[in-house]
């Protein structure tokens, strides 16, 4: 495949590029003004601008495009695995909620 032909698909998917690209910087630039942002490692601050960078692809492109969202999961697991593995990280308190008619409850 050409790059031209490349280009053409995934514009096609994930929209214009300079478009997808503002979107992205905005979202990025929320992201480090948030409060917690400098007290993030490196590994986590990076998965956060490429979450950022996948959902602005399904925000500008194509949203029912699966590998956007799997791209941006995939990035929530591994700061989530690395977390996992370190003394001091913190979990949810709740064991267990399903949703029934009315709204949530511990199972």
């Amino acid at each position: 495949m050409s790059i031209d032909a490349m280009l053409a698909e995934r514009g096609t998917t994930y929209g214009e590029y300079p478009v997808g690209a503002k979107i992205a910087m905005d979202l990025f630039d929320v992201a480090q003004a948030s409060p917690s942002y400098r007290k993030m490692t490196a590994a986590q601050q990076y998965a956060v601008f490429m979450i950022l960078a996948k959902l602005s692809r399904a925000l500008n492109g194509d949203p029912n495009y699966i590998d956007s969202w799997r791209d941006a999961s995939s990035y929530a697991r591994l700061v989530a695995d690395d977390l996992a593995a370190k003394e001091g990280s913190t979990d949810s308190k709740v064991t267990k909620t399903v949703f029934r008619y009315g709204g949530w409850r511990d199972a």
